[in-house]
């Protein structure tokens, strides 16, 4: 792919690797840009 590759593997690593509760905290704390809207819902939705 392109240069951002290795990075977004790294980030979809760890993020599936945290709780459920965990993810939340992270979301809260770090907000999708406008244009972002539904990424990690969409992309790495967590099973319960």
């Amino acid at each position: 792919m392109g240069p951002g590759e290795d990075y977004i593997m790294d980030f979809l690593n760890w993020y599936r690797a945290l709780s459920v509760e965990q993810q939340q905290i992270y979301a809260k704390g770090h907000p999708e840009p406008n244009d972002w809207d539904g990424f990690l819902s969409s992309i790495l939705p967590k099973a319960e």
